[in-house]
């Protein structure tokens, strides 16, 4: 029966565990017989960068970068390469690594670095370097999971007045969900009611805390007010009587001439 690559690996990590070289020599050499050249690619479906991170000593630090606001996701490529297990007494073992192990050892390491059954919101792209439609939402759904959760955890640490307990993790959470918590800094410009001097929102029409009107064109727009109605002054109304009466005394001259005739 045929042993499968993941078994073979598990043997040989742990003959060079148990110290048992011959064994390990010989597990290395299966290994780098079926190498596996192709490159991993991890999908990032969150903006957070992670890393860089020191897989291997022979590496250069690995970073898995964020996504563009404006995209679904980030692709980052991970290539394989080969390690090196010191035997001791300045011996050296060459063991090739294929790239989508360092990728999932990548993941595993990122997801679960932020606490029990967490979720950082990236995996292992199974087929090519474009993640499936099933695959993202996948990992968005895994994601929102874990969110609901440290979600839970912030508002009862609030409750029990723990709100040192809150971290930036919690509080973004909480901004994925664009919900409006206690514990939840809200990060849009402000600005002072003239009226009350109240801290608001700096796009406000009117004031939440005395209800002064800040800005007639915005609130009439969502009916906190009347549209204003642009009315004459009292110069344009005179002005406008004069006309009036000037044109009825020329018709008049006009009707007068007519009659002489």
């Amino acid at each position: 029966m045929a042993i499968s690559m993941d078994e073979l690996r598990a043997k040989f990590h742990k003959a060079v565990r148990d110290g048992n070289i011959l064994a390990a020599e010989e597990l290395a050499k299966q290994l780098n017989s079926q190498p596996s050249h192709e490159d991993a690619f991890i999908c990032n479906i969150t903006e957070k960068t992670w890393g860089p991170i020191n897989m291997w000593h022979y590496m250069a630090p690995v970073v898995i970068y964020g996504k563009k606001s404006s995209d679904g996701y980030s692709i980052t490529r991970i290539t394989p390469h080969t390690d090196h297990i010191d035997l001791g007494e300045g011996k050296t073992l060459p063991v090739f690594i294929p790239a989508r192990e360092t990728a999932e050892d990548i993941c595993r390491i990122f997801n679960n670095d932020i606490g029990e059954h967490s979720y950082s919101g990236f995996f292992v792209i199974e087929n090519g370097e474009t993640p499936t439609e099933q695959e993202v939402e996948s990992a968005r759904g895994k994601l929102e999971e874990f969110y609901k959760r440290l979600v839970n955890v912030a508002d009862q640490e609030w409750d029990r007045g723990l709100k040192v307990n809150i971290s930036d993790l919690h509080r973004s959470a909480g901004r994925y969900f664009k919900l409006n918590k206690p514990w939840l800094p809200d990060l849009r410009l402000k600005k002072e009611c003239p009226v009350c001097a109240e801290s608001i929102p700096a796009s406000a029409a009117s004031c939440k805390g005395c209800g002064a009107i800040l800005d007639q064109e915005l609130a009439a727009k969502y009916g906190l007010v009347k549209p204003k109605i642009q009315s004459q002054s009292a110069g344009s109304l005179l002005q406008a009587e004069l006309e009036s009466e000037s044109v009825f005394a020329g018709k008049q001259e006009v009707a007068r001439g007519k009659q002489h005739r």
